[in-house]
């Protein structure tokens, strides 16, 4: 199945390059043996992300166990609009806040735009220019929206094959979706903004049940409290993780969400951060990363997202399309607070 085209990036049917650039190179004006020398100085790493600490004590034993000079970590859950509110207050305050972070290419570009964002070679990290945003931030993990449904309650053909289906009658009272911007601007790059519109005022007006959270909408399709859902689609394979009678389909298009990291320009231990980004954009820490949080890097060799980006139709806005993806999310956004009204 293709891809879609989103900028001057090309893949064909079945095919595309899953790379990772081997050893690092050298920084401009810094050897990655400098940036190693300088984190066994620095022996700490802190970092803003979205995952749950239990899964960073896995991630970061191995992470130590392969840079043993790296004594301690500190990891703070926050994302989305949280997380900037803490580098802004941080920085105003004066006060430390973290070395690395991790959020959405849109969300970052008012950190730098703040001055508070430093420049990295991430090439010379070793890192493959698909994953390289620009020269403050590079990819971090995508991950999927999915339709997911009760396994014990939708069988056959009954079960959703793509995104008009979730607009069939018989899903109403027991259909849901979670109630947020998120995926529909990448519907919009595939369909049009109008049509991208049109299923969103559509589905709002539809009987399916809202969620707040896309953890909610997973739980309802759990326990059979609704039939089918969209949502994304790590928290369905978490359901499904725990034992529950849940599946997904990729629908066509098949949103894509990409996350960046960025180091502080305040970094206490830039080294140290540096060097975990080398490492979690490599295929060791990359897979396991992915392993442990249902995302990943899709450009790295061995990805399973990267198999799933490969084998379907993919939307996703390039680095150099960003400002397009804001717009459109602007548009969806006010949709979904004038149908609150």
């Amino acid at each position: 199945m293709k891809i879609i085209k989103l900028t001057g990036l090309v893949v064909t049917t079945g095919m595309i390059t899953l790379m990772f650039l081997g050893s690092p190179t050298a920084l401009a004006g810094e050897s990655f043996e400098q940036i190693v020398a300088g984190a066994k100085k620095e022996g700490k790493v802190v970092f803003f992300e979205s995952q749950p600490d239990k899964a960073w004590i896995k991630l970061m034993k191995a992470f130590q166990k392969k840079y043993p000079f790296i004594k301690s970590y500190k990891h703070e859950r926050l994302f989305g609009g949280k997380l900037n509110t803490r580098i802004i207050t941080d920085a105003q305050a004066g006060a430390d806040s973290a070395d690395l972070m991790t959020t959405a290419p849109y969300a970052i570009t008012p950190l730098h735009k703040r001055g508070l964002l430093q420049k990295v070679d991430w090439k010379g990290l070793g890192i493959s220019p698909k994953s390289i945003y620009d020269e403050y931030s590079t990819l971090s993990s995508v991950f999927f929206y999915a339709i997911g449904y009760n396994t014990d309650l939708v069988k056959g053909a009954d079960i959703p094959k793509g995104w008009n289906d979730m607009l069939d009658s018989k899903w109403a009272e027991k259909g849901a979706w979670w109630r947020y911007y998120q995926p529909w601007p990448l519907l919009a790059k595939s369909w049009g903004q109008t049509k991208a519109e049109n299923y969103l005022k559509s589905l709002l007006a539809s009987k399916l049940r809202t969620a707040r959270s896309p953890t909610t909408v997973a739980n309802w399709v759990a326990s059979g409290e609704a039939h089918v859902g969209i949502t994304i689609l790590t928290r369905l394979q978490g359901a499904r993780k725990k034992g529950a009678p849940v599946a997904w389909v990729y629908p066509d298009p098949l949103p894509m969400i990409q996350l960046v990291f960025g180091v502080l320009k305040g970094a206490k231990h830039p080294n140290a951060a540096k060097l975990l980004v080398h490492w979690l954009s490599s295929p060791e820490g990359a897979l396991m990363y992915e392993k442990i949080s249902m995302r990943g890097n899709p450009w790295v060799k061995g990805s399973e997202l990267g198999k799933v980006m490969a084998s379907h139709n993919t939307a996703y806005y390039s680095w150099e399309k960003m400002a397009e993806y804001k717009k459109s999310s602007a548009a969806m956004t006010a949709i979904l607070k004038k149908a609150k009204k």
